[in-house]
């Protein structure tokens, strides 16, 4: 028994540095972004010097144009990389809860069947109420063995970060061990008539997953695979 524990205890450490490697590797890298903004800063600064030594008398339409253009292309690229920091931050804290256990939010639900594909990483599916309401929860997986260690039933689903960051999250299935999802995301309400269970039921119809598939998504990338933020309608049913 104690043999079997450690074991468990191994695996468990093991799946969480898989999964925390793949969600760190989706996560925004500012420093491109903020390497051209202190370029363009420099040129500001060098251009302005310009052109208050020359005196405003000379000033010309293009000595104007090379003072806006740097000082908007550091606003832009600035502030951009500003978003990108605080994203990844977020998710460098949100893996530290993760790893010391300090859950945000804990999800009931079940774990449906079907799974899919998003850019090349597996995808599974938990049905959980969120405020109240049934909702889809997309779970992604470092690796397809990881993935098919989750099986279908009850699962409680242990959050450590808000939505905006989309994971990671730990699940503890009804039968067998931790599983680690690297990202998570909210998917569509769901349709109680549409699907064909109920959660209290805690076991969804033999007919597998009843959520619709589509395919992935692009956009600004906040860990989810494919770069999809889940905000607004993508095309994948994220909120």
């Amino acid at each position: 028994m104690t043999n079997e524990r450690a074991h468990d205890v191994r695996d468990d450490a093991g799946a969480f540095r898989v999964a925390r490697r793949a969600g760190m590797r989706g996560a925004p890298d500012p420093t491109s972004a903020l390497g051209i903004a202190a370029v363009a800063i420099g040129l500001l600064v060098y251009f302005v010097s310009m052109a208050a030594g020359q005196g405003v008398d000379s000033l010309t339409s293009d000595t104007v144009l090379f003072v806006v253009f740097p000082l908007v292309l550091a606003a832009v690229t600035g502030t951009t990389g500003v978003r990108e920091a605080s994203v990844r931050l977020r998710m460098r804290r949100a893996w530290r809860r993760a790893g010391s256990g300090e859950v945000v939010q804990g999800l009931t639900g079940v774990a449906l069947r079907e799974g899919r594909t998003v850019a090349g990483y597996p995808v599974r599916t938990v049905i959980a109420r969120v405020d109240g309401r049934a909702r889809y929860i997309r779970l992604a997986f470092a690796r397809a063995d990881e993935a098919g260690r989750l099986p279908p039933g009850p699962v409680q689903v242990d959050l450590f970060d808000g939505p905006p960051v989309r994971g990671p999250a730990r699940l503890r299935p009804g039968h067998g061990g931790v599983v680690w999802a690297f990202a998570t995301r909210h998917g569509d309400l769901v349709v109680e008539e549409e699907t064909r269970y109920t959660v209290e039921d805690g076991w969804p119809d033999s007919g597998g997953d009843a959520e619709p598939s589509t395919g992935p998504s692009t956009g600004p990338s906040t860990g989810w695979p494919g770069g999809s933020d889940g905000d607004g309608n993508d095309g994948d049913g994220g909120e």
